[in-house]
């Protein structure tokens, strides 16, 4: 039996391993871990036990109404980008665990940001909030490459990809850069940036489509 034969006879036993019937039950998965992080994170809330810690109580209150709007914007934006998968691959799967990892980490920093509120933990929950959003952002490049076909859309999806990766790098340096000298003030900034950030991204795979030339 020679190798071009062997070769058949191992692609008729073992096909090509696919990752779409992952698709559901990761959706699923990642909805469920989201709705415990929101939980964990509103847990944090310290209840105030006299007067003089009502102030620090509408401060915890309002870090977590940031960050709840910060996971809300997340979540939209990863049933937008699940919404226009071509095919799921091993890749998407791969960054779907390391986006929800990254996000876990999200109740941690509020707490931090809620307890101290000093510009180190502002700083690092911009951070944060920046890498989250490259991951996502990073999914929706491979969500979208998979449907592409053509070298010059790829090039053009790339240039698309990278020119959005400089802006958010941009404006969360910026704003981690500013946590410096009024982190409270940059604190509510960080609501603003889901809220502008819903004018930028596609909403499903429909519309991706309609953008020519980026998909064949």
């Amino acid at each position: 039996m020679n190798r071009k034969t062997r070769k058949k006879i191992h692609d008729h036993n073992f096909p090509k391993e696919s990752f779409d019937w992952l698709k559901e039950k990761a959706v699923t998965f990642s909805d469920a871990v989201i709705a415990i992080i929101i939980t964990v994170m509103v847990l944090e809330i310290p209840i105030p036990a006299q007067t003089s810690e009502y102030t620090d109580f509408i401060k915890s209150i309002i870090v977590f109404l940031i960050s709840f709007f910060i996971i809300a914007y997340f979540w939209i934006s990863y049933h937008r980008i699940m919404n226009g998968i071509h095919a799921f691959t091993k890749s998407i799967l791969v960054i779907n665990f390391i986006f929800l990892a990254l996000l876990a980490l999200l109740p941690v920093i509020s707490k931090w940001v809620m307890f101290s509120g000093n510009t180190t933990s502002v700083m690092c929950y911009g951070i944060l909030y920046l890498i989250v959003q490259l991951i996502l952002l990073f999914m929706l490049y491979q969500v979208v490459a998979s449907g592409v076909n053509r070298t010059d859309n790829l090039q053009i999806l790339r240039h698309l990809f990278f020119g959005r990766m400089y802006l958010n790098l941009l404006l969360n340096v910026i704003l981690i850069a500013l946590a410096n000298v009024a982190h409270d003030v940059i604190m509510v900034l960080y609501l603003a940036m889901p809220i502008v950030s819903f004018f930028f991204l596609p909403l499903s795979r429909n519309q991706e489509n309609d953008k020519k030339p980026l998909v064949s």
